[in-house]
């Protein structure tokens, strides 16, 4: 029997990422007891020539952000998971405090700088330096570890992916038939790809808080008449006592069909471990938001999730490709998202979006800062002034910008 949980919800693709701090000046003399930083230089991995007009071109490494001021200056003392601290030229303190994580703390408990680049090892390839760690198997089939907790055994996904059709019920799916692709792995920054077949790329995409996962799709398929869905099936192995839940229902060997997201949680405790968020349709110019559907069942840990667009949708000739199916494991919960100017309607999201449509401004991102006893200022300190910088990347290249910006506090209140 099909359970059929289908309940739209608004997304939107842009092709920014972004990073983002606040920077308080406090007026206070130098401190004693903190150590100058020291930290070595970064690895970076090679990345794959593609052409620049591919929005799914893999990117160069990944480097830290440019934050105007020296290494050599940062009180490492005052670090946490979201906060830098800098002392300026003239004895005064700039605290950078970041939407998303920049530090991840290491075996021996201090905080480290986040390197988010895939490194190759003898079985593959891993990051390790982040909020959580992920390795990659050396052949796509056998999926991808994701650790977003060093006490719990990890998630792993990805497990013999497979492009496929479904017809109206969602019931059956069937092996798409795909060339065998010449192509090997691939590696670039924090992008890890596995070649699917010819015209179909499986990418992974290492962020501070999240693993996304795009089926990228590069041409219009040909699909048989009673195809009513187009996507990705995979196994998910969720670790000994969680289970997977939709809302505050745990799922089963029933089908489900559902567009919301879902959550890894502890049968007993109900610890959250991981999410899956709302999976998204990455589509170069886009004009209207499209979101995919989830189909999902489940036999013990073992999760049979597929990941499908409509085929009518899939095959309008207002389809521009490449485009790709975004579902994605995130492990830390939401520091902002969109709103949606014309319903005057927020969400929270993984990725921030800036949409603008001809001369139109309709999606809007919005950040939340956290400010708990790890990076309050310290007694005695005053504000001198305080920034608000905002760093945009496209593809693979950065950049910073002046945005007009609106500083919400007491629940909305500008």
């Amino acid at each position: 029997m099909l359970g059929n949980k289908n309940t739209k919800k608004t997304s939107v693709f842009s092709g920014i990422g972004i990073a983002l701090l606040l920077c308080a000046l406090m007026a206070l003399m130098p401190m004693a007891g903190f150590v100058d930083n020291n930290a070595s230089d970064v690895e970076f991995v090679d990345s794959n020539d593609t052409a620049e007009s591919d929005i799914f071109a893999l990117p160069e490494a990944v480097k830290n952000a440019d934050y105007e001021y020296e290494p050599s200056d940062e009180l490492i003392g005052m670090r946490d998971q979201t906060t830098k601290t800098y002392v300026t030229e003239d004895g005064k303190f700039a605290q950078l405090n970041h939407a998303t994580p920049v530090h991840f703390m290491d075996d021996s408990g201090a905080w480290e700088d986040i390197d988010l680049n895939v490194v190759a090892t003898a079985n593959g390839w891993e990051v390790t330096e982040n909020t959580y760690t992920t390795h990659f198997s050396a052949e796509m089939s056998y999926g991808v570890a994701v650790q977003p907790n060093q006490f719990v055994d990890p998630i792993i996904t990805g497990i013999a992916p497979m492009v496929v059709t479904l017809d109206e019920s969602g019931t059956a799916p069937q092996p798409y038939n795909v060339v065998p692709s010449e192509e090997g792995v691939a590696v670039g920054g924090n992008v890890l790809r596995y070649p699917v077949g010819e015209g179909f790329d499986l990418d992974y995409t290492v962020e501070s808080t999240q693993l996304k996962q795009n089926l990228v799709i590069r041409e219009r398929p040909v699909l048989e008449p009673n195809a009513a869905w187009f996507g990705l099936s995979e196994t998910m192995q969720i670790p000994s006592g969680f289970a997977l839940y939709l809302g505050d229902e745990k799922l089963g060997e029933e089908m489900t069909q559902t567009q919301e997201a879902l959550e890894i949680r502890h049968v007993e405790t109900g610890e959250l471990l991981a999410e899956i968020p709302v999976p998204l349709v990455v589509e170069e110019g886009s004009e209207a938001p499209y979101t995919a559907t989830f189909f999902i069942q489940v036999f013990g840990p073992q999760v049979i999730i597929t990941t499908a667009v409509e085929a009518d949708w899939l095959m309008s000739e207002d389809r521009v490709f490449p485009l790709a199916i975004d579902p994605t494991i995130k492990v830390y919960s939401n520091a902002g998202g969109y709103c949606y100017r014309y319903y005057r309607n927020c969400y929270s999201s993984t990725t921030r979006y800036t949409y603008r449509y001809y001369s139109q401004m309709r999606y809007m991102p919005w950040h939340r800062y956290t400010f708990s006893s790890s990076n309050q200022l310290p007694s005695g300190a005053t504000i001198d002034a305080i920034k608000w910088k905002q760093y945009l990347s496209y593809r693979s290249g950065s950049t910073s910008t002046t945005i007009k910006a609106v500083v919400l506090e007491d629940c909305g209140s500008p």
